[in-house]
């Protein structure tokens, strides 16, 4: 697979053989399983850990952060398609020409962070509605769900093909919806909301492709990171329930309780521990810490909200999943973030 194929486009997702994505799940897997400890560091089990740290990578470079996905393709394609202002986050690339997100991943100038949640489309109630019809008529691959999973698995394959290409640079996260086996445990939940999504999307992937690649997909689910910690921000799926210092981060998808896990993928609003954030910020990014208020901030998703963003823990935690808007983060490293210029929209 050449770096040439991931902008690759077509009228519509398609679902891949299972030959294809046998061979993506197995390539995919092997990046995360033998990823660099100088940024993402092993747990004390010897498996790649919880936590990427992008903050000793030199030269530093700025951090795209991208809210829940669920199964939103063109928005990732959107993103990798957009051209940044070099002036607002590469004041070094000024002398240069317009360099797009995939442009500037392949020479190494930024990083992107996805925090997760690739599948269940948050957008199409009525379809889940129809698909669950399909379903408890004992129709496991009804027309209505089909077209869901295909757009939610052509937005991870997508995503995976990003990560064989920048694997470096490009980092996404574990969300509470990675866990396609519905399963309850290791801090995983089973996930309903207008259906049974979890429980529908486990039994498609199983009928549609087989055990083999439910078991595979699965894995690759598993190896995920949880937190990112990069120049001036930190990230994780949904905002810290409490402290979790950089050990506990590191040895936390080998923890059998999965305390860590649930409490970086599921904390909902009013839940999290008063303090856990501003404490992580200075654990994890004292250079940065010291400088003023939003010399360094905690960027989240997971819980929906109408608006660009809402500010929790004193101002120090920024949550921005709106799911009716193609917007991202862009944090810079030269400077603080700019409430006002950083938020970027790409699309409806």
């Amino acid at each position: 697979m050449t770096d040439k194929t991931i902008l690759h486009t077509h009228s519509s997702w398609e679902l891949l053989s299972h030959e294809d994505f046998s061979q993506l799940l197995h390539q995919v897997i092997s990046v995360l399983e033998q990823e660099d400890a100088s940024y993402r560091p092993a747990s004390c089990c010897g498996a790649p850990g919880g936590l990427v740290d992008l903050v000793e990578k030199q030269p530093a470079v700025p951090t795209m952060i991208v809210p829940d996905l669920h199964g939103r393709g063109d928005f990732l394609k959107n993103i990798l398609e957009f051209t940044p202002n070099l002036a607002a986050y590469f004041p070094q690339l000024t002398a240069q020409k317009a360099l797009s997100v995939k442009e500037l991943l392949e020479a190494g100038f930024m990083n992107l962070v996805c925090v997760g949640d690739g599948l269940h489309s948050e957008l199409h109630r009525e379809r889940w509605l129809l698909a669950l019809e399909e379903y408890e008529a004992g129709n496991l691959l009804g027309e209505a769900l089909t077209k869901e999973m295909t757009e939610g698995l052509g937005l991870m394959t997508l995503v995976m093909k990003c990560k064989l290409a920048f694997p470096r640079y490009f980092h996404f996260l574990k969300g509470n919806h990675e866990n396609i086996m519905n399963h309850w445990g290791k801090g995983d939940r089973p996930f309903k909301k207008f259906a049974k999504e979890g429980e529908m999307s486990r039994d498609f992937v199983q009928h549609y492709y087989g055990d083999d690649i439910l078991y595979l997909y699965s894995h690759f689910e598993q190896l995920l990171p949880l937190l990112v910690q990069a120049p001036r921000c930190l990230i994780s799926h949904s905002e810290p329930a409490s402290y979790f210092s950089r050990q506990e981060v590191i040895d936390a998808l080998t923890d059998s309780a999965g305390q860590v896990v649930h409490g970086l993928t599921w904390t909902r609003n009013d839940e999290s521990q008063e303090g856990a954030v501003a404490s992580m910020l200075q654990e994890f990014l004292p250079q940065y810490y010291g400088e003023g208020k939003t010399s360094c901030l905690y960027f989240g998703g997971h819980r929906t909200i109408g608006e660009t963003y809402r500010l929790r823990q004193d101002g120090l935690f920024v949550q921005f999943h709106n799911p009716r808007r193609q917007q991202v983060a862009f944090v810079p490293v030269h400077r603080s973030f700019d409430f006002d210029s950083d938020f970027i929209q790409l699309g409806n």
